[in-house]
């Protein structure tokens, strides 16, 4: 039982390890020369609820 945890808790670490490798690229604001950014449309702040 206590293999078969650390068998699990290791395949979780490898895939939390590949998704930060895999996202690391596109987090960084380091190759975002060539994007545009979004900006919103309207005025936010003069947004009023109804």
């Amino acid at each position: 039982m206590i293999a078969s945890f650390l068998a699990i808790f290791v395949a979780f670490a490898v895939c939390q390890a590949l998704l930060t490798v895999k996202f690391a690229d596109f987090l960084s604001s380091e190759g975002t020369s060539g994007r545009s950014t979004v900006a919103p449309t309207g005025d936010v702040a003069s947004a009023k609820l109804a």
